[in-house]
């Protein structure tokens, strides 16, 4: 079968044309996901999607800002919104402080929660560095550079039995944003350095 949509720049395709969007339904991605989770292990494959989330969410916030003329944490509210928007779940903050590094993300309704009921377990990894990344535009924005760590420390999925999920109190996810302290310690030392 040929393939009747333009496959290279002959046709003078730009980016221009192209959607910034892939729509794929939840489950197609959720398949995938742990599919690739099996193939290289849940702790390899966290560390991958942490620093790639990482790098997007910075990207994507610095982009979201020029475009629609944020700054500082309205960044991070409509990056939560933004998601809330396109599936991954409903996202809010339950705290936030750009100026220290500090927040707290409620996750409800997660989509690799409800795309796998019968497993439990921390289920979604995959948006700790979404939420570092987002926060660290943030503070460099600022000038305080605190280089966040995420960690998701409770999730639905922790509380799910069989098709139950989502009916205990605890049917959300919480993750923590908090300044590195090895990471300000290095950079405390390089600026030490600089100045000598």
């Amino acid at each position: 079968m040929k393939h009747s949509t333009p496959i290279n720049n002959e046709n003078n395709i730009s980016e221009a044309n192209v959607a910034p969007m892939s729509y794929v339904p939840r489950d197609f991605f959720t398949n995938n996901h742990l599919t690739i989770e099996d193939a290289i292990g849940f702790n390899e494959y966290a560390e991958v999607l942490y620093e790639a989330g990482y790098k997007s969410a910075y990207h994507w916030c610095e982009k979201e800002a020029k475009l629609n003329n944020l700054s500082g944490i309205a960044v991070f509210e409509h990056y939560l919104n933004r998601l809330s928007q396109r599936g991954w779940g409903v996202f809010s903050f339950e705290s936030v402080n750009a100026d220290t590094g500090n927040a707290e993300v409620k996750l409800e309704y997660s989509s690799f929660v409800l795309s796998q009921p019968e497993k439990p377990g921390k289920l979604c990894n995959m948006f700790a560095g979404w939420f570092a990344g987002a926060m660290d535009w943030c503070t460099t924005r600022k000038g305080h550079y605190a280089y966040t760590n995420c960690e998701g420390i409770d999730c639905a999925a922790q509380y799910c039995s069989q098709s139950k999920c989502g009916d205990s109190s605890e049917s959300f996810c919480i993750f923590t944003i908090k300044p590195s302290v090895a990471n300000l310690a290095a950079t405390n030392l390089a600026v030490t350095n600089q100045k000598v």
